[in-house]
């Protein structure tokens, strides 16, 4: 289940996914089939790769809950900094010691990063060397 997305570089990310996609499908039958991840109480908002990233998932983010994003890089740099806004907002900012496309980046944003999350706004993650 770790590796139906994409091919991790560590064992653990492949892992952690998989225990991810359980937690998620279990969330779902619970709330009830046809609730969706939208409908409720439950605020997202979407995740767009900016400047340098090639992709990052999951492509939506929850408002008010820990999300673990991991995400893989268009370049090669030896130092860089991960940055995440919304909008005009910062919400994050994380040094990157080593940049290579094929090494998967993981950040967990916490509950305090996400609870004043827009619905309509997208996360846009970049890297800046």
């Amino acid at each position: 289940c770790g590796n139906v997305l994409h091919v991790h570089d560590l064992a653990d990310f492949v892992s952690e996914e998989a225990q991810t996609c359980g937690r998620n499908v279990a969330e779902y039958l619970r709330r009830g089939i046809g609730a969706g991840l939208t409908s409720g109480a439950i605020k997202t908002t979407g995740v767009v790769t900016g400047a340098n990233l090639k992709y990052v998932v999951p492509n939506r983010c929850a408002t008010g809950r820990e999300s673990r994003f991991l995400m893989r890089a268009l370049i090669v740099g030896d130092k860089g900094e991960l940055i995440v806004r919304q909008g005009d907002a910062l919400i994050c900012k994380q040094a990157l010691r080593r940049i290579r496309p094929a090494e998967m980046i993981a950040l967990t944003l916490s509950k305090e990063q996400t609870k004043d999350l827009r619905e309509n706004v997208p996360l846009e993650f970049t890297i800046n060397l």
